[in-house]
Order: structure tokens, then C-alpha cells, then sequence
């Protein structure tokens, strides 16, 4: 019986250390702010709603991974045109990462990004490239991929 109140304590703490823990990287991650803003898309965008984009990652945020979901920003320096986006650079919002940064010409798929967006790496991006307000896209956690060497 002194066996299972003390294993029934020892649950006890550890849950409300890790609820405490949580709660505060929670809070932490929601007040982490960067210096700039993500410009979204809104109804009356003329850009394209959807394309593939070349191009080398000249600027990479990674985001944070693990528990905690927090995604991360690239600047994308366009290999080709993209037709109806005047821009020679792309600002993306990725799912996070935890590799170099790839070096290489990648090609993404690439969807305004709204705001609106329910995954937690959309809602929460730590990290903000300047886009000096041209409006942000997003891409998959599978393109996510091609951002990062393995």
C-alpha cells in the first residue's frame, strides 16, 4: 500500500511538472515575436493562388521542431519567372527543420498563404524574414523536405 501512494505522488508531480512545463513553453512560444510581420494573402490578392517555384534559398528560419511546432520562413531567389508574380524573390512559410540548408536549385509548390491556416507550423512561425510586404506563400511538410540537406 506505501508503494502505490508513493508511485501514485510520483505520477501526480511528474504530470504537474510536465503540465507547468507545457504551459510555459506554450506561453513562451506565443509571445516569441520577430521584428517583422508575415504579410498574408487576403481575398482581393491578383497573384497566383497556386504554382511551382525554382529557385535557390538565399535567407532559411528554420522553426522549431519536436514537442513544441512552430514553423519556420525561407526567401527564395526565383531561377525562372513565374508568370503573374512581378517579384524576383519568393518569402515561404515552411514546416520546421533541423538540417543545413540546401545549397541547391529546388522546386516547390507553392499556396498563398492566408493566415487562416490550421496546422500548428502555419499558426505559429517564430521567425520572419522581411518580406518588405510582398504577401507570403506556404509549402507542404513534404516540400519542407527539399529545403534541408539529409
Amino acid at each position: 500500500m506505501k508503494i502505490f501512494k508513493l508511485l501514485t505522488s510520483l505520477v501526480v508531480v511528474f504530470f504537474g511538472v510536465n503540465l507547468t512545463a507545457q504551459v510555459v513553453l506554450d506561453m513562451t512560444l506565443s509571445q516569441t515575436t520577430s521584428n517583422h510581420k508575415i504579410t498574408s494573402h487576403d481575398a482581393n490578392s491578383s497573384l497566383p493562388d497556386t504554382t511551382t517555384v525554382i529557385g535557390y534559398i538565399v535567407n532559411h528560419k528554420k522553426g522549431i521542431c519536436g514537442d513544441i511546432c512552430a514553423g519556420g520562413t525561407i526567401q527564395l531567389e526565383l531561377s525562372e519567372k513565374v508568370e503573374g508574380y512581378p517579384h524576383s524573390y519568393m518569402y515561404i512559410v515552411t514546416g520546421c527543420t533541423t538540417g543545413e540548408t540546401n545549397p541547391e536549385i529546388i522546386s516547390l509548390l507553392v499556396t498563398k498563404f492566408t493566415g487562416e491556416e490550421k496546422e500548428c507550423y502555419y499558426k505559429d512561425v517564430v521567425e520572419v524574414i522581411n518580406s518588405k510586404a510582398i504577401p507570403y506563400y506556404k509549402i507542404s511538410l513534404l516540400d519542407t523536405e527539399k529545403t534541408i540537406t539529409k
